[in-house]
Order: C-alpha cells, then sequence, then structure tokens
C-alpha cells in the first residue's frame, strides 16, 4: 500500500517536472509570433534594410529600399522588387559606390544618387524611378549628404565637411555656398516653406537655417549643444524636428526659436517620420527598437509597435497616399505596420464683412453748348453779349499696378564645377550575378549579403507613363 502511494506521487511530481521544462518550449512560437503581430512583409526579407523612402507620383505609390551598396524598387507594394544600381560606377569587387539617396518628396520619380572616392564625389540623377540613369557629374570634393527641395525637384544640395554646395539645374551645374559656423555638416534639410529654407545641423551642436538658398545663414535659437541624430521639416512650412542625445526639440516658426521635450522614454532616437498631412503627427525609432508616436508635436509619446520577430529597426518612412501605413526599414528586409494617424483640424477662416458699394448714377456727359455768361451785362450797350462755351472735362483713369514677385537670390558664382561626366563603368572581368531571393530565409542572411555585393543588376522594368493630366 505505502509503495503504490509512493509511486503514484513521484509519478504526479515526474509529469510536473516535465510540463515546467516544455511550458517554455511550447509558448516559444506564440511569444515570437505575438511580436510579429500587426506587421506584414514587404520583401527583401534576410537583407539588412538601412534606408526606405516611399513617395507617390502620378498616382502611383513607390517604395525604395537600400540593403547594403544596392537599391530597390517596387511599384505593386512589394509582391515584386526591381534592382534599379546599375547605373552607378563600382568599386573593384563588384560594390556600387553609394554614399547616400533621396527621392523627391512627392514626386516620386526623380531620384538622386551621391556617390563617393576618396578623393571626389558625384552626384547622379534618374528621371523614370531608376530606371536610368543621367551621367554623373563630379564634385570637387567629398560630400556626404543630399537634400532636395519639396517645391522643385531640380533644387538639390550636398554638403560634405564644411563646404556646400547648390544646384538649380538637376545637378549639372554646382556652386559653392557660404559656410554656416565652424562645424563640419552632419545633416541637410529643405523646408517645405515658400523660402525653401536650407537647413544644416553640424558637428558644433548647431542648427543653421539659410532663407536665401545659402547667401547667409542664422543659427538656431534655443537650442543646447548637443549631437545630433535626426532631423525632419514637416509639411506645413513652420515646424521643424530635431533630435539629439539629450533631448527632442521642435520649432514652430521655421527653425529661428526652438523648444526642448523629453526623449521618448528616455531613449535616444535613431529614425525619424512626419506625417504629410497633420505637422504634429511624428514616429520615432528609439535606441531599444521600440516604434513610437506622438499626435501632440513630441511632448507625449505612445508605444505603438517592437520590431518584426524582435529585429532591429533602422529606418522608417511614412507615405502621403496611404497616411495609415508606416514603413521600417528592418534587419531583416522591408515590413509594413498599420496606425492610426490623427484627422487634421481645419482651421476656420475670418468671414469677410459686408461693405455697401455705392451705386453708380449716370453723370450725363455735358455738351458745347452756347451759354451766356455774366459777361455780357458788362458789355457796352448795344453790344450784343457773346456766348461761351462750357468745356468738357474728361477723367483719365489712373492704372493699378500689375503685382511682381521677386524671385529667390540665386547663390554667387562663387566656384564653377566643371561638368566632366563620369563613366558608371564596371570592374573588368566581373560576372554579372542574378539578384537575390526575395524569399531567403532569416539563417541564409549571410549567404545573401556575399551575393549580393559583387552582383551586377539587370537592366529595370520601365516605370508605366504618367496618366495625362
Amino acid at each position: 500500500m505505502w509503495y503504490a502511494i509512493t509511486r503514484a506521487s513521484f509519478s504526479r511530481q515526474l509529469v510536473m517536472g516535465i510540463l515546467v521544462f516544455l511550458l517554455p518550449l511550447l509558448a516559444w512560437p506564440w511569444a515570437v509570433r505575438s511580436q510579429v503581430v500587426g506587421w506584414q512583409v514587404l520583401g527583401l526579407r534576410g537583407s539588412q534594410v538601412t534606408r526606405v523612402q516611399v513617395e507617390g507620383s502620378e498616382g502611383l505609390a513607390l517604395i525604395y529600399a537600400e540593403a547594403g551598396s544596392s537599391l530597390w524598387r517596387t511599384i505593386d507594394g512589394g509582391i515584386s522588387w526591381t534592382r534599379i544600381d546599375g547605373g552607378w560606377p563600382r568599386d573593384g569587387i563588384g560594390r556600387s559606390r553609394l554614399t547616400v539617396w533621396r527621392a523627391a518628396p512627392a514626386q516620386g520619380r526623380v531620384l538622386y544618387v551621391l556617390t563617393s572616392w576618396p578623393e571626389r564625389s558625384a552626384v547622379y540623377r534618374s528621371m523614370d524611378g531608376g530606371s536610368t540613369w543621367e551621367p554623373g557629374i563630379a564634385l570637387p570634393s567629398v560630400a556626404g549628404d543630399l537634400a532636395i527641395s519639396p517645391g522643385n525637384p531640380d533644387h538639390v544640395y550636398t554638403t560634405g565637411g564644411r563646404r556646400y554646395w547648390a544646384s538649380r539645374d538637376g545637378g549639372m551645374t554646382w556652386r559653392e555656398l557660404t559656410s554656416p559656423g565652424q562645424g563640419e555638416a552632419l545633416m541637410l534639410a529643405v523646408g517645405w516653406d515658400k523660402a525653401h529654407t536650407l537647413y544644416a545641423a553640424t558637428t558644433e551642436g548647431a542648427l543653421w537655417l539659410s532663407e536665401n538658398g545659402g547667401l547667409s545663414w542664422t543659427r538656431g535659437q534655443g537650442l543646447p549643444e548637443d549631437t545630433w541624430s535626426a532631423l525632419a521639416p514637416a509639411s506645413d512650412g513652420q515646424t521643424v524636428y530635431l533630435t539629439g542625445a539629450r533631448g527632442f526639440y521642435r520649432s514652430r516658426d521655421g527653425g529661428h526659436r526652438w523648444y526642448s521635450f523629453p526623449l521618448p522614454g528616455g531613449q535616444p532616437v535613431i529614425a525619424l517620420a512626419v506625417d504629410r498631412l497633420v505637422a504634429q503627427a511624428v514616429y520615432a525609432v528609439t535606441a531599444n527598437r521600440r516604434i513610437v508616436g506622438s499626435s501632440d508635436g513630441g511632448e507625449t509619446w505612445q508605444s505603438l509597435a517592437r520590431g518584426p520577430g524582435g529585429s532591429e529597426v533602422l529606418a522608417l518612412s511614412v507615405s502621403g497616399l496611404d497616411r495609415t501605413r508606416i514603413y521600417a526599414g528592418t534587419e531583416a528586409g522591408v515590413w509594413v505596420h498599420p496606425v492610426v494617424p490623427p484627422s487634421p483640424v481645419s482651421t476656420p477662416s475670418p468671414t469677410p464683412t459686408p461693405t455697401r458699394t455705392p451705386k453708380s448714377t449716370a453723370t450725363p456727359t455735358p455738351t458745347a453748348t452756347a451759354t451766356s455768361t455774366l459777361t455780357g451785362i458788362l458789355d457796352r450797350p448795344g453790344q450784343a453779349s457773346t456766348p461761351t462755351s462750357t468745356p468738357t472735362v474728361t477723367v483719365t483713369p489712373s492704372t493699378t499696378p500689375t503685382p511682381t514677385f521677386t524671385p529667390m537670390p540665386s547663390p554667387s558664382p562663387a566656384v564653377q564645377v566643371s561638368k566632366e561626366s563620369l563613366a558608371a563603368g564596371e570592374p573588368e572581368g566581373s560576372t554579372p550575378l542574378p539578384p537575390p531571393p526575395l524569399n531567403a530565409d532569416a539563417g541564409d542572411t549571410e549567404k545573401h549579403r556575399r551575393e549580393e555585393v559583387p552582383s551586377t543588376p539587370p537592366p529595370p522594368t520601365p516605370l508605366p507613363t504618367p496618366r495625362p493630366r
């Protein structure tokens, strides 16, 4: 009897021990799945995507993603991806010399790419979403960042070190601008305001702005010296966001005066994206792999999601066509997550007070009629009075001057860059490899990267012809 009780107790303890051991293993798939809930993969899975940008153009949504030294594009929401970096120069092992790239805001077919060598840089432009590339124009120095004006995609700026360059013809010619402060440039951006304000964050911990195309610069007030990590002007033309190691900063007067707020969750921000319709809606990626959002311009934050499957989010983008989704570049490809953006608040415009317009009365035109005047009474007797005609007064209407618009002054031609074209040549003996598979497993990440580096993409498929307006 005692033996049977002891054996039953031992069996129960054994079963409990096995369950305690197996429960974490059984719960592991559900824990992983809970971290992916809400996320949808768009492509390039298994690749480390360091930058993503979503722009619209002629009703077409273009998604660009940078993976390694290659640039990819999709126009069907991630069903198929096309590699578009075949028109740039490459190094001795077949990698493209990509430094930075940008798509024109709200005109996604226009692309600029900055390529660099140890002693110089060059800018390439595409007008068809990367299907073809215009010959690169060399800069006399090495550049590290690129910015495009939202108002005119032909106006583009580059910077490197303490030198700044501007082009007003799509990168065909370049002129050097004045240099603000004593620090080197970290980031460059162009505002959405009418003056297309140019912003530069520098290593001296300052934010500089120029409202005349780089002829002169003004330092933003109210900013402490900080190490900047992200700069993002909003589409209202007045709100600008800046993040650093010490805080989150916002300006509502185009960058002249700044106010500081705590970092979201006390974590540094590594990426920033602003809603294209509501300037107070801003999204950020923090150092602890969380995506957070704010609907009051960074004063308060709400946690939205973690990286898909616990992966690190490296880049963030918001589309102007679909505000209900945010796009993330991660160490495991391009992913999309739904969001609920705030609705724009309509500002009531003042109702004009009606004013009474005096009725015009018909004034008879006086005619030259002989009218006797009093001078006839003073004539000598016996003489008839001489009639005099009353002259007609003609009113000449004054011409209202037509208002003229003063164009923004052009930078002084301090230095004119040579128009020497750069050949996008391939190293001799390089063998083109096919693009890496889009459905590669996470375990094939390193193999994917090794095959991707020396590959040369095939000619991309041209974009659809824009619809006539």
